[in-house]
């Protein structure tokens, strides 16, 4: 089995809408959100995790999003 992660903003991962843009990268344990639907959907694959971040965050705050 492989084991992924699976990245979404803010809004998908259920963490805010417009009022939490500013979220910095948060881990989620397993699939969360339309994550659920594609590890239905995924043969072979386990989501073992979800990294969100807010997509204002992302926006003004790259290298440190990614290096985080």
């Amino acid at each position: 089995m492989v084991r992924a992660v699976h990245y979404l903003n803010q809004f998908f991962a259920g963490l805010g809408a417009e009022e939490a843009a500013e979220t910095p990268p948060t881990r989620l344990d397993g699939a969360v959100g339309p994550g659920r639907g594609l590890a239905a959907a995924l043969d072979g694959i386990e989501i073992v995790a979800t990294l969100a971040c807010g997509d204002d965050y992302f926006a003004e705050h790259e290298d440190e999003a990614v290096a985080r």
